[in-house]
Parts: structure tokens; sequence; C-alpha cells
């Protein structure tokens, strides 16, 4: 009685390959298309700057927390 056991071999994400992922530029392509770069700046108060997206870095002259 030789009985013989199917192997099954699933994608893992350490596979070397993967045919299903994209290039590098082409991802990036894809990417631009589907994007609309944010030009108009708006001043808001802090507590109304929820959900928003920042237009240049905000820097503490506070070092904080003091490690």
């Amino acid at each position: 009685m030789n009985k013989q056991t199917e192997v099954i071999v699933q994608p893992s994400c350490e596979d070397e390959y993967d045919p299903a992922l994209l290039p590098v530029d082409v991802a990036l392509a894809r990417i631009a298309e589907a994007i609309t770069p944010i030009s108009d700046i708006e001043w808001v108060p802090v507590r109304g700057a929820l959900s928003r997206i920042l237009a240049e870095d905000v820097i503490s002259p506070v070092d904080v927390p003091s490690i």
C-alpha cells in the first residue's frame, strides 16, 4: 500500500518572487494617476485641524519628552 500525499504550496511573505506584485515604477505611476496634489493652504486653529494634512512641519520649541 503506497499512499501518496499531495503537497500544496501557497504563496508566503518569505517567498523571493510573487508574480502578483507590480514593479515599483508601475506602482508609482498608478499612484500618481490616482491622486491630486494639494496646492491650497488654509490656516485653521489646532483643534479644527483634526483629520487635515499639514502644509509644513510643526516643530516644538520645547524638547518634549526630555529624555
